[in-house]
């Protein structure tokens, strides 16, 4: 009887310490600017996409500027190594702006880059330059917490 209450007790305070919002990943601030051929690009969205780690986007504003989130943990990123995809916003999405620029397929195909989010800075800039007439090459491995991406 003492057996089965202390089961009973110890179960609760189990349940109760794990709580209702479960475990918490840590994120990193990340954004920048993405350009092509030095022009800032609207209203495009920039994807963190990754096997290991929940995916972070953001969508570019007028002045191609962006910052990352994701579904689960809010702002930021989760620190890791991430494929940078860029994909264009269908005209209907973003109350009704989408992506005035061309944006050639390999970059929400292949990817831009691999890139790496330092778990150990608070913030990360990445900053993206892609091309109108992009390498035909693998992306690139970045691994850097604060990252100046250029044109390759």
């Amino acid at each position: 009887m003492i057996r089965s209450s202390l089961l009973t007790i110890l179960a609760i305070v189990l349940a109760s310490s794990l709580g209702c919002g479960g475990y918490t990943l840590k994120t990193v601030n990340v954004s920048g600017v993405v350009r092509m051929e030095g022009k800032p690009v609207p209203f495009v969205e920039v994807a963190f996409e990754s096997e290991t780690h929940p995916n972070a986007f953001g969508i570019t504003d007028e002045n191609g500027y962006y910052e990352l989130g994701t579904r689960r943990y809010g702002l930021g990123a989760v620190p890791g190594t991430y494929m940078l995809k860029i994909h264009p916003v269908p005209a209907n999405a973003n109350n009704g702006k989408g992506t005035t620029t061309e944006i050639p397929e390999v970059y929400s195909r292949s990817g831009y880059k691999s890139v790496t989010i330092d778990p150990t800075q608070p913030t990360s800039v990445i900053d993206v330059d892609i091309s109108s007439n992009p390498p035909k090459s693998k992306p690139k491995s970045v691994d850097s917490a604060e990252t100046q991406m250029g044109a390759e």
